[in-house]
């Protein structure tokens, strides 16, 4: 795998063929051999993730190559969702056209070899730990939204005008519980 050449790109458009009505992205990392040097890192537990992370580039790799290749050359569309991998024969010009410009930059990361070469497992690691702290830290934002009885897409003035109100309300020193205060400045300062 020294060039830029995708060993894959025959096996992913037979089995996107194969299967008209699509496939996920977990079913055809299932169906296609990929390179011994990559297979091997999956019996290497540091390199586990290494090696999805591989896996996963190349089908990607693959799928955006085929995405324009076949609008290019057969005027038929390749829709890429990770649940959802289809070859799409009937749309209209339009709106492939749309749909290819709206994910350019994914695309483009996708495209881009050198993401693959360059990224070690001490990078995915960092990418996984990035991922999980967004992860919890959007649960902590919802349970601290739920504390000050506020909507999903409160605006930063709705936060500061219902902290006041609920503090206010239930400051100690106007007769509030202590617990209760300290549970809604909490949850202001983090949604700050």
């Amino acid at each position: 795998m020294n060039s830029n050449k995708n060993p894959l790109i025959t096996a992913v458009l037979t089995e996107l063929r194969l299967n008209p009505t699509g496939l996920s992205e977990y079913q055809l990392i299932k169906t296609i051999t990929f390179p011994e040097e990559i297979e091997k890192l999956e019996n290497i537990p540091e390199m586990a993730n290494l090696c999805i992370f591989k896996k996963h580039f190349l089908v990607m790799n693959a799928l955006y190559q085929l995405q324009q290749k076949l609008w290019h050359e057969e005027n038929i569309y390749l829709s890429i969702s990770p649940l959802n991998l289809k070859i799409e024969n009937n749309i209209k010009k339009i709106k492939a056209t749309t749909a290819i410009s709206a994910d350019t930059s994914l695309a483009e990361y996708y495209r881009d070899w050198n993401n693959l070469k360059e990224t070690s497992a001490e990078d995915v690691e960092k990418l996984l730990s990035n991922f999980w702290d967004l992860y919890f830290n959007n649960d902590k934002k919802q349970d601290a939204l739920a504390v000050l009885e506020l909507p999903q897409n409160a605006t930063k003035n709705e936060i500061t005008d219902k902290y006041r109100q609920l503090a206010s309300q239930h400051h100690p020193d106007k007769g509030g519980d202590c617990d209760s205060f300290i549970r809604i400045r909490s949850a202001y300062e983090l949604l700050s």
